[in-house]
């Protein structure tokens, strides 16, 4: 990892982000692999320079664990997805990771997402008047992982 910290310039590392992006997939079925993505992941982004290309990142690297969640909004029309906690505190790990050099824009993205908005179809008929939604779930099983985040970000972040 010594050698993305001492990357001459952020193009090199644009690239690199890249590439994690198109390819973290592949490695949906290796726990080890994914961890690892999440690590180098943040360690990437936290050498990138685009803000666009920051939050772009952050959202791909939540999605490892929420892929309910998209621009601010989290949808709660699909099934709550389980989460695997070893994974949840490695995205955390690794968005944590990215505010050692992006400290403003990782806690701007953190934000967000603890803000975000639950949107989910409204039940019909008789139960819709008053049954809950569930919507509640969701937003607190994605905010599980961002109280995770904030722990990694005081861990990793540069004393100011």
């Amino acid at each position: 990892m010594n050698i993305i910290l001492k990357a001459p310039n952020s193009s090199w590392c644009e690239g690199l982000n890249k590439d994690i992006i198109e390819n973290a997939g592949n490695y949906s079925a290796n726990k080890f692999a994914q961890h690892a993505i999440c690590w180098l992941h943040g360690v990437v982004i936290a050498r990138l320079e685009r803000h666009e290309s920051i939050n772009n990142s952050l959202e791909k690297l939540l999605n490892m664990c929420h892929p309910e969640y998209s621009k601010n909004v989290i949808n709660a029309n699909n099934a709550l997805p389980s989460i695997d906690e070893d994974l949840r505190k490695n995205v955390a790990k690794g968005i944590g990771l990215a505010a050692t050099h992006n400290f403003e824009a990782v806690i701007d993205f953190v934000n967000q997402v603890y803000s975000a908005e639950v949107i989910a179809k409204k039940q019909g008929g008789f139960s819709g008047l008053f049954g809950s939604s569930g919507t509640d779930k969701y937003r607190e099983n994605v905010r599980i992982t961002i109280l995770h985040t904030l722990g990694y970000i005081s861990r990793y972040a540069d004393p100011a």
